[in-house]
């Protein structure tokens, strides 16, 4: 058997070219073909691995869903990027003013301390500085104050803690503590003027079933008045109940003798009533319940 092709000339020459192809390579090649055309014509079931690995989404669907995924993955990025460089300002913040900053929070504990040394107390609690009612409904709010210590982390100004501290007396006489006037505003500012009655209201059930909230005002006559649902009032601090105080314009002037309040408290049928009050402070959640 020749060579594939022989050349009868040198490269510089014109030259003849003769192919002959060996028997057994040409067999090769028909075989090829046709092992292939029976692969062509072979199939798989139901039940191979081959049929288990399709997905049951077009192309289409799993793009989009692939799409959205990393749409989401960018959102948590962009969100854990954003809150890093929360952490990273507070941070900033309380290095600049360090000893301030722990200055007033020691002078803030020894302000607590005494309060405390007085034997008057009967409730201690706090309510929370950043919760809004609107941006929870009832399925994720979980009354512990864990969204509002979350929010208050990321918006404070050098992760200061801002909620409100609230004592209130064996009589029923509240003192607060705004926590979140300290930095800036000193004890003087933080110390609130005692008030002589606190009320306290599940303010968030009353928005959900829409039920009323009566208030009226006359500033001339000293006879401004407010009634709430009764089944959604309390005089002891629950949590997720909103405080609300109450006192007239000469409480703690007279420091003499005991104190008799025109404020009146009156249960109605199904209505609780507050009247003959000068000053209202609508507070916040409560959060925790120390005592």
């Amino acid at each position: 058997m020749k060579n594939n092709f022989e050349i009868k000339s040198n490269s510089s020459e014109n030259f003849e070219k003769f192919i002959e192809i060996p028997k057994e390579e040409i067999q090769a090649v028909q075989d090829i073909l046709s092992f292939s055309e029976k692969l062509s014509e072979e199939g798989y079931t139901e039940d191979s691995i081959y049929a288990s690995s399709n997905s049951n989404l077009t192309a289409e669907e799993l793009e989009k869903m692939n799409t959205d995924e990393l749409s989401q993955t960018l959102k948590s990025l962009y969100d854990e990027s954003f809150n890093l460089r929360r952490k990273i300002k507070r941070e900033a913040q309380y290095q600049a003013r360090k000893g301030d900053i722990d200055f007033m929070n020691d002078q803030f504990e020894k302000l607590m301390q005494y309060i405390e040394s007085q034997k008057i107390w009967k409730h201690k609690f706090s309510t929370n500085y950043s919760f809004n009612l609107g941006w929870y409904d009832e399925t994720n709010f979980k009354g512990d104050g864990s969204e509002s210590k979350t929010v208050d982390e990321l918006n404070s100004f050098a992760g200061q803690s801002r909620d409100s501290l609230y004592y209130v007396s064996k009589s029923g006489l509240s003192l607060r503590l705004k926590r979140s006037l300290l930095i800036d505003g000193g004890l003087k500012q933080v110390l609130q003027k005692p008030q002589e009655f606190i009320l306290f209201f599940n303010r968030r059930e009353q928005q959900r079933r829409d039920l009323d909230i009566k208030e009226t005002f006359n500033d001339i006559e000293s006879l401004n008045s407010i009634d709430f649902p009764s089944e959604l009032t309390s005089f002891e601090p629950k949590l997720e109940y909103n405080a609300i105080e109450f006192s007239k314009f000469n409480f703690s002037e007279n420091i003499d003798s005991d104190y008799k309040s025109d404020i009146q408290v009156i249960k109605n049928g199904d209505r609780t009533i507050v009247k003959n009050y000068d000053n209202e402070h609508p507070g916040h959640q409560i959060n925790k319940i120390y005592f």
